[in-house]
């Protein structure tokens, strides 16, 4: 124990040292020494609660209604058995050929053509559902039958119900041809689990802490206990996420921790919306401007007479909503998301998610990214929008984005992806000058690999306690390990992205989005000022020289404090208006997130059965707001209850989001097998190699070297203090590129 707490004053001194040298400070915390069998504990806790939840949703008074009235028509209903599934599959054949009659139809009038893998994930996730459908409606199977018996039913030879040029379904087995002994990891996230090689690729389904809770047991938008519709989700908007103009500031975060989080989010779960990914604008209110209901995959907000934002929509009655694009897993049973990025924190935003898009972002000479120079400033092709067609722009040409995985709808995504697309080059550059023999593939990918191990240290070592807290940090094992010191990768931790994080407590951040972009320009301190609602707002920052100057403002602004207000009532960069809190809470009504009382059972192994039972996470006066609107404490949205719980002391949300953001960055770090820290993998750094880039490498090196920035925070995610100041860039050093 003695020599415990005399390693532990070295490794400080050791922190202390870097600030007085002017390198970067490691971490300030560090994990407890672990052990296989303590990450394998954090894993079967959470497994182990899930069974003791999900039964408790299984049955409701809407599902239990939906059951007698098959009773009704089909008064002795057969047993599930090999003759249903085969009449199942045959008419979901037909019933997905006039599914795909709609967006062929749609696509033909807009002149665009789809991707084909795209229009095949979502085919072969219709043909599934409409099976499961018909043996729902044949048999009058119960919710937890649909839910949680027919997925695992095996199925093969789908080919048979098809035709190439009307529906064709394609299932394989998961397998892919990996090379286990590769240095580099996939661009498309594959092989990165030699044993699950589709595990947190691209189009991949996201892994569910819970089983979905759709109200049919499939796929429509659940409703409540008592079996009527849950609130509409633009009066839960006004009602519980107004304010937005009263909020108060952070005292200790600043903007630049508000809006990278947003790229964050970005980076390791994306999902497209059903129109985004067929590249054409899915109508979802008719013409009389009404909630459209002929099309599936439409799931529009009706906009009631008399809200408090009434007068922002003019005689609106309805608010676009399209659902998000399923994957394709091939089998019976509920709707699952897929993820349209990797689930690992690989800069997909950079790099992009397939070879296609890696090629066209390469110069293929000296290991370099594309860039071109403006307004004195180094910028990449940049993502604009024209109607509702992507446009991806470089040296003034401009053709249709292959769904790029950034954020296009606020500028703070690009700017971080430029950041990361100016470190890669720059590693690229030193790379050739210390060794002038090494061919561009080499350069290409040891800057690759070097640019994302930085990006990972900086997210792990400094973001991550910003957003969660050192409770958590060290509960969930997220710090760094200690110099000297490699993590572990664990084969059976899943890399998915977790459906939960991504629609629900990654968007925590939303509540301190700013409808503004403001601007300090870095040689006169002027300030000023873009509306989002600009739809030349990127063109202003990336062609203008102000993507430095964007920078510094988030450096030298606070956050909006974490409450339950959320701006952007009216927000949009095309017409017609959308509110983004009603958008979220539909959306997890389209992801089947079951709700927030049985994530206080799976995390906190709370019984929540009346709204008394919520005074120990939520406050009285927050309780009554809810209770006006929800009939019953088990309707509420997790990502209401999420953000009107109390903050846990040293983190920036409640323990509910803070536990399902420190699982998905656990399982991001142990479950990706060329994680930066890991030793004795094939991507391995050396020992060497691994304590450079940690003490070498932070977000204020990051800026230092990529702008033209003089003077950064010393830790950027805090506000200025007496602790942490401004610094001069000259005091950091290039990591030792002869060590690579």
């Amino acid at each position: 124990m003695l020599f415990k707490n005399y390693f532990y004053v070295i490794r400080l001194l050791v922190v202390c040292l870097n600030y007085v040298n002017g390198l970067c400070p490691y971490a300030h915390q560090f994990n407890d020494v672990l052990t296989v069998n303590d990450v394998n504990d954090i894993t079967n806790e959470i497994q182990s609660a899930e069974n003791t939840v999900v039964e408790t949703y299984m049955s409701s008074i809407s599902y239990d209604t939906c059951q007698t009235n098959c009773h009704w028509y089909v008064s002795q209903p057969p047993p599930i058995s090999s003759q249903i599934i085969e009449n199942a599959l045959t008419s979901a054949v037909y019933q997905t050929e006039k599914y795909t009659a709609l967006d062929v139809a749609a696509a033909a009038a807009a002149g665009v053509s789809p991707a084909p893998s795209l229009i095949y994930m979502d085919r072969i996730n219709y043909f599934f559902e409409s099976a499961t459908r018909y043996i729902q409606e044949t048999t009058c199977s119960s919710k937890e039958t649909t839910t949680l018996f027919l997925p695992s039913l095996q199925f093969d030879n789908f080919g048979k119900y098809f035709t190439k040029d009307k529906t064709p379904v394609s299932c394989d087995n998961g397998q892919s041809n990996c090379d286990g002994k590769s240095l580099v990891r996939r661009v498309d996230g594959s092989c990165n689990n030699l044993k699950r090689p589709k595990d947190g690729g691209v189009g991949d389904c996201m892994l569910r802490l819970l089983a979905p809770d759709y109200k049919d047991g499939i796929s429509a938008l659940r409703s409540s206990v008592d079996g009527t519709s849950l609130p509409n989700p633009k009066i839960l908007s006004d009602a519980l996420f107004g304010g937005a103009e009263n909020r108060p500031f952070s005292d200790s975060h600043s903007l630049f921790q508000a809006l990278f989080g947003e790229f964050v989010i970005g980076d390791n779960g994306v999902t497209l919306n059903h129109d985004t990914a067929m590249l054409f604008d899915l109508q979802c209110c008719d013409a009389d401007g009404r909630p459209r209901i002929d099309h599936p995959q439409c799931a529009a907000i009706f906009i009631p007479p008399g809200i408090s934002s009434a007068e922002s929509y003019a005689n609106e009655k309805c608010m676009r909503f399209v659902r998000s694009l399923p994957c394709a897993r091939c089998k019976l049973g509920p709707r699952m998301i897929s993820s349209s990025v990797t689930a690992a924190q690989d800069l997909n935003s950079v790099y992009g998610v397939s070879d296609e898009m890696l090629k066209a972002r390469r110069t293929f000479k000296g290991g370099c990214l594309q860039s071109e120079t403006v307004s004195g400033e180094e910028i990449f092709a940049v993502e604009k929008m024209n109607g509702s067609i992507r446009l991806r722009c470089f040296k003034g040409k401009c053709e249709p984005s292959p769904m790029d995985a950034r954020n296009l709808f606020a500028p703070s995504g690009l700017v971080f992806a430029l950041l990361f697309h100016r470190n890669h080059n720059r590693h690229a550059r030193n790379l050739s000058a210390a060794y002038p023999k090494w061919d561009d593939e080499k350069i290409f990918q040891t800057a690759r690999r070097l640019n994302i191990a930085e990006y990972q240290h900086c997210l792990y070592s400094e973001y991550l306690e910003t957003l969660i807290g050192e409770n958590l940090m060290q509960h969930f094992a997220l710090y760094p390990e200690p110099p000297g010191e490699f993590s572990d990768y664990e084969e059976e931790v899943s890399a998915k992205t977790i459906v939960e994080f991504q629609s629900t407590a990654g968007r925590h951040g939303h509540t301190t989005l700013i409808e503004d972009v403001p601007i300090i320009e870095p040689k006169t301190l002027k300030e000023l000022s873009l509306s989002l609602r600009d739809r030349d707002v990127f063109e202003k920052i990336f062609y203008g020289g102000l993507v430095d100057g964007v920078l510094l403002a988030q450096l030298s602004k606070p956050a909006f404090a974490v409450t339950p207000s959320i701006p952007f009532k009216t927000f949009s960069t095309v017409t017609p208006n959308v509110d983004l809190a009603a958008l979220d809470i539909q959306r997890q009504r389209d992801h089947g997130i079951p709700g927030y009382a049985f994530y206080l059972k799976y995390f906190n192994r709370a019984d929540v059965g009346s709204w008394q039972d919520l005074l120990q996470f939520i406050d009285a006066e927050n309780i009554k707001k809810l209770q006006d609107h929800y009939n019953h404490v088990d309707d509420i949205e997790l990502y209401v209850g999420g953000h009107h719980e109390r903050r846990v002391d040293d983190a920036i949300t409640g323990p509910t989001f803070a536990h399902i953001i420190a699982l998905q960055f656990h399982n991001a770090k142990y479950g990706d097998r060329f994680f930066y820290e890991h030793g004795n993998q094939a991507g391995s750094f050396s020992i060497e190699q691994l304590n450079e880039i940690k003490m070498k490498s932070c977000f204020a090196y990051i800026l230092c070297k990529n702008t033209k920035l003089e003077h950064v925070l010393r830790n950027p995610f805090r506000v200025f203090s007496y602790e942490n100041q401004f610094v001069s860039c000259s005091e950091f050093v290039d990591v030792d590129y002869k060590l690579l």
